[in-house]
């Protein structure tokens, strides 16, 4: 959205919260696209509380603020092709509707509605939404300050309707404005405890999963969890727990005696979200453990201390946005020492499981 103030100075409020009303908190329609026409959900980066309470910020950040305290519900907001033949049209519908609240110590008190609906004939670009809100509201917070200066809302107060459109030459105009003063809505809210609960996608993400490898000295079956902590639309490098059970056979021939590996590693691991649903995972262990060379029941057993560096690195698909399913597919690089027939490994791994 545009960076910078709304064109308007206000002295008599300030905007302290972004709530979301809506019934589907998640996306605001459908837009279909490409060559195969195909539909993708249109939504707002990081949800509508946090997403347009940044917006307000910037856009009211260098105006001179009042001491009442309003807080913005949202409604209604849309931004859609209802269908393929719309689509086909170039027919975008937008709509918003926005409820208006004063703060009084945690009471709210209902000023008035402020909507709009309207279809615009255009190709699809990533700019119409934002031009689409930026002139709303420009225009709308001007009616907020015209209404709560009117003698404590005991005047009536007359908005008269405007037209609005966000064109894409920039130009500012709208229509199909209404306003709702006197019929408040039968679900305004009536304090900030009563405010619904916001919709957010899990911020901690636990992963199992079950992994095959093949490498070029071993061959094995690995049960790994993985737990990271992430917001949605946050693609910054996260720290990553990881606990690995693992058993491996060797792809050579040792003659006729047995042999034993057991280890214990600890390290370090980071998760890169490449996207919402592929991730990158890098895993870097230091290795201590015994190799035990058992040659019969009348020979001594051998022990040898080993130690290694356990490198490995994973791709992520991950589908659903709480519970749902994980793929897996990557490479691994280990290298040992102290052990007589165990001296490294290279090879990839490729599984899949749950995540919750």
């Amino acid at each position: 959205m545009k960076v910078g103030g709304f064109g308007i100075d206000t002295t008599s409020f300030r905007i302290v919260q972004t709530i979301d009303q809506r019934k589907n908190q998640e996306g605001i329609g459908t837009v279909y696209g490409g060559i195969l026409n195909m539909g993708f959900p249109a939504i707002v980066k990081k949800g509508v509380e946090d997403a347009y309470g940044r917006f307000f910020y910037k856009g009211l950040k260098n105006t001179v603020k009042g001491e009442k305290q309003l807080v913005i519900s949202f409604r209604d907001l849309v931004y859609t092709h209802d269908n393929l033949q719309a689509k086909k049209d170039k027919k975008i519908r937008l709509e918003i509707e926005i409820d208006y609240y004063e703060n009084n110590s945690g009471k709210l008190n209902f000023l008035f509605t402020d909507k709009n609906s309207t279809i615009i004939d255009s190709k699809y670009n990533q700019k119409q939404l934002s031009n689409y809100s930026y002139t709303f509201f420009k225009s709308s917070l001007k009616k907020v300050e015209q209404f709560i200066t009117a003698d404590k809302y005991k005047q009536k107060v007359l908005i008269k309707p405007q037209t609005f459109l966000a064109n894409n030459n920039g130009n500012d105009s709208l229509e199909n404005i209404e306003i709702v003063q006197s019929n408040s809505p039968k679900d305004k809210l009536s304090s900030l405890d009563s405010l619904p609960e916001q919709f957010t996608r899990p911020k901690t993400h636990h992963l199992i999963t079950f992994e095959k490898f093949e490498g070029s000295n071993t061959s094995g079956f690995r049960l790994r969890y993985t737990g990271f902590a992430r917001d949605w639309d946050d693609f910054d490098w996260k720290p990553a727990l990881s606990v690995d059970i693992e058993g491996f056979t060797l792809n050579k021939d040792v003659g006729n005696f047995n042999l034993y590996y057991s280890y214990f590693a600890l390290g370090i691991g980071a998760i890169k979200p490449l996207n919402n649903y592929f991730f990158l995972d890098l895993n870097a262990k230091i290795a201590i453990g015994n190799e035990i060379i058992d040659k019969g029941l009348f020979a001594e057993q051998e022990r040898n201390t080993m130690f290694g560096i356990l490198l490995n690195q994973r791709i992520h698909l991950m589908v659903g946005k709480g519970a749902g399913l994980v793929l897996t597919g990557g490479i691994y690089q280990n290298l040992f020492s102290g052990a007589q027939y165990l001296s490294g490994d290279i090879g990839v791994l490729f599984g899949g499981g749950i995540k919750f």
